[in-house]
C-alpha cells in the first residue's frame, strides 16, 4: 500500500512539468511589448494554470486569442488527470469528464495572491506569491490506498467473478477507478488549507531580450500549494 501511495504522489510530481511545458510554450515571451509588468507576468501564468483565466494573458500578449489560452489550459487538465490521478488507466469517456471537471474545481479554488514585483535590476525582477497550501492530494492518497484495501478484501472473498484472471481483474480496476472519482471528490469537499505562505518568483531577462521565468519555479509552486513536499502518512 506504502508503495502505490508513493506512486501516485510521485506521478503529480512529475506530471506538472508536462502541464506546465503547455502553458510556458505560450506564455514564455511576455514582456516583449507595451512594457514589462512583472506582477502581471506572473498572474498571467498563474491564473491560467489555476482558473482556466485567460482574459489578462490574452490582452498583454501578441497574436494569442482567448480561445487558444483556454485550449491550452483544457489540455493541461486532461493531461494532469490522464497521467497522474488514472495515471495512464484507460476510462470511458463519461467517468474520464467527471474527473476532469472535478481537477479543475480543485484547481480553481487554490488560494493564492502575486504580489507588487521588486525591481532588483534592468534584467531582474523578483515577484513574492502568497498562498496557503492545499491537503486535498493528501486526503485523495490516503482514501485510495484504503480503497485498494477494501477490494483486495473482497477479492480474497472471491466476490469478483469472472471466465479468467484478466476478467476479475479488469472488474477490480473498473471498481477501483469509479470509486476513486467519489473519492476525489470527497477529499476536495473536505479539503483544508494551511497557514499562509510565501514563495518568491525570480524573472530574469535573457540574451534574447525577453524576460522569462523558469518553468521550475512554477513547478517547485504548485508541489508547494499540493503539499507535495508535505511528508505522506
Amino acid at each position: 500500500m506504502e508503495k502505490k501511495k508513493k506512486n501516485i504522489v510521485l506521478g503529480v510530481v512529475i506530471i506538472v512539468a508536462a502541464v506546465l511545458f503547455i502553458v510556458f510554450g505560450t506564455l514564455a515571451c511576455l514582456g516583449v511589448f507595451r512594457g514589462f509588468n512583472a506582477q502581471g507576468y506572473v498572474s498571467a501564468i498563474l491564473d491560467q494554470t489555476f482558473k482556466g483565466d485567460v482574459e489578462y494573458a490574452a490582452e498583454i500578449m501578441e497574436g494569442a486569442t482567448e480561445e487558444t489560452l483556454y485550449a491550452q489550459y483544457e489540455a493541461g487538465v486532461e493531461s494532469f488527470v490522464k497521467k497522474t490521478i488514472l495515471q495512464g488507466a484507460e476510462v470511458d469517456e463519461e467517468l474520464e469528464k467527471q474527473y476532469i471537471d472535478l481537477c479543475k474545481k480543485i484547481f480553481d479554488k487554490m488560494k493564492y495572491s502575486v504580489q507588487e514585483a521588486e525591481k532588483v535590476s534592468d534584467n531582474e525582477f523578483h515577484v513574492p506569491v502568497t498562498y496557503q497550501p492545499s491537503n486535498v492530494l493528501q486526503l485523495f492518497v490516503a482514501s485510495a490506498a484504503g480503497e485498494i484495501e477494501r477490494i483486495k478484501a473482497k477479492n480474497d472473498k472471491i466476490e469478483y467473478r469472472g471466465t479468467n484472471l484478466e476478467e476479475i481483474e479488469a472488474k477490480m480496476k473498473a471498481e477501483y477507478l469509479t470509486n476513486c472519482c467519489t473519492l476525489l471528490e470527497e477529499a476536495y469537499d473536505n479539503m483544508e488549507f494551511g497557514e499562509e505562505q510565501t514563495t518568491v518568483f525570480k524573472i530574469v531577462k535573457g540574451e534574447d531580450g525577453l524576460y522569462k521565468l523558469e518553468e521550475s519555479a512554477i513547478t517547485q509552486f504548485l508541489v508547494k500549494i499540493l503539499s507535495l513536499d508535505e511528508k505522506q502518512d
